[in-house]
């Protein structure tokens, strides 16, 4: 999600002027003060030397809230930014004159940012887990509290989510399990394989405890022990190479958990600098440009849906990509493209139509039932819920191609003078003609692919109302037969 505030000139409701924790002096306010502190009296003598003392500690802390982890601050030091610690961030924030209302999103000192409860559950189910919230309360002159609650807002990217929170307790409980489930799983000595015959003994022996367990019992426990020690007295009894096979499949998935689990327990510390650059490199440029992922809201298989998103994505981001947005402007074009050759297609087949017949009214009579079939077809689709799709969408530009070749033959009998036409063999060509095609078409239908199936259905029916509409609607269109002389 890509979002911001513009932020007015002048500060108020918006930028409250203040201090954190409260005024201390001309070089500090008392978070500050307080960091200092911490850092020449608490702080070891390592991360003293790492920090380069109490008061560049302080500046390194105000830094963590402006950078990802990782990010190496500016200055000579270089110093890298690390996960925000519980007693670093400001407790409060006093503002020198009193407020009857503040923003949701306000700016404070030093680039920071708070935001009110309602901004921060609207973040936070937009994009959980990604942004730090510190609680922050707002005090102004007077001892006066502001009501509302604040948080500190530390804006995270998809990489940071990669960076496991609290890694120092987690890494001292994984060390914890290497050192008793590791001699276990990495022996200092391994014993030899057991021969088949060993295993022949083994197998025997489990049968008869398995047998033992069970008893009489009719419970599903005692059922399941019974068929089991079946299976393995069965085993006993074959030979090395059917044992074999069956060790294999049972011990090598063994080999690869224990060997997964050897490598858990030699996990180390992760930062941004430590992730795969795979990893890194399809959330972050090389310029530095972070991607951002987001997910529609809803149905996500619902195209209207999927549109909306779509649509409000590239308001925010025109050059955006992703699922939603090229299945739409795939979709799209596919189209633009089929409305393109149904034009052309209505336009050469009236060409030729004119060139082979030379009246317009001709034309038109050809065209016309083929127009009211293929509108029939369309809303005979929304009576029967068959939609479009970009499978049998395929159907439109043949129910054209094919559908005029059963009207031209009627209108050209009419031309001649010919009349009870629907009495006539031609009749009869025609209407064995269009079945055979559509049941060519149709056989589709009977495909396990959904796009072909419901492309087939659709040719079937098309075929059929193309049928329909030049057995009923062309002769009552053409009327009594011309003369031959004209």
């Amino acid at each position: 999600m890509i979002w911001g505030m513009y932020l007015p000139s002048g500060g108020g409701l918006y930028g409250p002027y203040g201090d954190y924790e409260g005024p201390v002096d001309i070089y500090g306010d008392g978070w500050r003060h307080r960091l200092v502190n911490y850092g020449h009296e608490r702080l070891s003598e390592e991360r003293r030397a790492f920090y380069g003392g109490g008061r560049r500690y302080a500046y390194c802390v105000t830094e963590k809230f402006l950078y990802e982890c990782g990010h190496k601050q500016p200055g000579p030091d270089d110093v890298v930014v690390t996960p925000i610690e519980d007693h670093e961030p400001p407790r409060f924030f006093q503002t020198r004159q009193g407020y009857k209302q503040l923003s949701s999103i306000i700016s404070l000192p030093g680039r920071f940012w708070a935001v009110d409860d309602e901004v921060k559950a609207s973040i936070e189910r937009l994009e959980p887990s990604i942004h730090q919230f510190y609680p922050l309360d707002i005090r102004m002159p007077r001892g006066k509290v502001y009501p509302i609650n604040y948080h500190v807002l530390v804006v995270g990217t998809y990489l940071d989510s990669f960076v496991p929170e609290d890694q120092p307790a987690k890494l001292k409980l994984i060390a914890q399990a290497a050192k008793v489930v590791g001699p276990a799983l990495d022996p200092d000595q391994v014993d030899a394989a057991p021969t088949d015959a060993e295993n022949v003994e083994a197998l025997k022996g489990t049968v008869a405890s398995l047998r033992k367990a069970a008893g009489d019992g009719k419970g599903p426990g005692a059922v399941a022990s019974r068929r089991l020690a079946d299976a393995l007295s069965k085993l006993a009894g074959r030979d090395q190479t059917t044992r074999d096979k069956a060790q294999e499949v049972f011990i090598t998935p063994m080999k690869i958990v224990f060997d997964q689990l050897k490598n858990t327990l030699q996990a180390g510390p992760v930062t941004l600098k430590t992730l795969p650059p795979e990893l890194v490199n399809s959330w972050k440029s090389s310029d530095g440009l972070i991607r951002v992922e987001a997910l529609p809201k809803g149905d996500p298989n619902d195209n209207d849906n999927l549109r909306r998103f779509a649509d409000a994505v590239l308001a925010a981001e025109p050059n955006a990509i992703g699922g939603p947005v090229s299945i739409l402007k795939s979709g799209d074009t596919v189209v633009k493209a089929f409305i393109h050759a149904g034009i052309w297609a209505l336009l050469v087949i009236s060409l030729l139509l004119w060139l082979a017949l030379r009246r317009v009214s001709d034309v038109l009579m050809t065209m016309v039932p083929l127009l009211v079939a293929g509108a029939v077809t369309l809303e005979l689709c929304v009576l029967i819920g068959l939609p479009l799709n970009f499978a049998n969408i395929v159907a439109m530009p043949l129910l054209l191609g094919v559908g005029v070749a059963f009207k031209i033959y009627y209108v050209t009998a009419w031309r001649q003078g010919r009349t009870n036409l629907l009495q006539s063999s031609l009749t009869r060509a025609i209407f064995f003609s269009a079945l055979t095609t559509a049941t060519a078409f149709g056989s589709l239908w009977l495909s396990s692919h959904p796009g072909t199936a419901s492309m087939g259905k659709l040719l079937a029916l098309s075929f059929v109302i193309t049928l329909a509409a030049v057995l009923l609607f062309q002769p009552a269109l053409m009327g009594k037969p011309r003369d031959v002389g004209e």
